[in-house]
């Protein structure tokens, strides 16, 4: 009686176990209603200048908060930003150091957690400000990144994706800036990945080169272009 007893904790314990290993899916929402703040870049440059003072753009780190973040990621915790500064070579001015020009802003969501320890874990988004200036410096910036097709959907921005990298690049009147899935394939624990847009559940299974594709352009076309609309409405 004793040894069936054992048994059927046994196998309470493993069925337990087995549900716990598969985590819940990736939840994506949609930029706020209204922007939770509005980001000044000052200024336009008088000409013949193009380029507004690399001491005057915004920092990357500054361009979503917290709730910026859990408004697509309904799931984000333990938020950690993690600021870098950007060396840029422009054309006829020279070199500059962008002092807080990218940011990698990483946090736990279902099957990537992140450890305090390990700089690499946690789900990893990066948000880099490219160009800031006049309109048509700005619009130059833009023509020379590489794109795989347009991105709709983010008002008052021209918008461009980049498919293989996961990543979407916007162009406002001032300011150039990108949107990046540092994962590449957000693969959660088990090398698959699901999404949940309200009812809809997607998931991703495989290593295959098309099912990759696949789920980049997934990201691409729903977190990634929800927070560009985020920033671009700050702008």
């Amino acid at each position: 009686m004793s040894r069936v007893a054992g048994l059927a904790v046994l196998l309470v314990a493993l069925t337990v176990s087995g549900c716990a290993a598969d985590p819940e899916p990736i939840a994506v929402g949609s930029a706020p209603a209204a922007p939770s703040e509005r980001i000044d870049l000052g200024a336009a440059p008088a000409a013949p200048v193009e380029m507004s003072p690399v001491g005057s753009w915004p920092q990357a780190c500054d361009l979503l908060t917290d709730a910026d973040i859990r408004a697509v990621f309904p799931q984000a915790a333990d938020i950690v930003r993690e600021p870098q500064d950007v060396q840029l070579t422009v054309f006829g001015l020279g070199s500059f150091t962008v002092t807080g020009g990218r940011c990698t802003f990483r946090y736990s969501l279902p099957g990537r957690l992140v450890d305090p320890a390990d700089t690499t874990s946690g789900y990893r988004l990066q948000v880099q400000v490219q160009a800031v200036g006049t309109d048509r410096f700005v619009a130059e910036n833009h023509a020379s990144v590489s794109r795989t097709g347009p991105v709709g959907g983010v008002p008052g921005a021209d918008c461009s994706a980049d498919v293989p990298d996961t990543a979407v690049t916007c162009a406002t009147d001032r300011m150039l800036f990108d949107v990046r899935d540092m994962l590449g394939n957000v693969t959660q624990d088990g090398g698959w990945a699901r999404f949940r847009q309200g009812d809809r559940i997607t998931t991703f299974e495989g290593e295959d080169s098309a099912r990759l594709d696949q789920q980049h352009e997934y990201v691409v076309r729903t977190a990634l272009t929800e927070i560009a609309r985020t920033i671009a409405a700050k702008l």
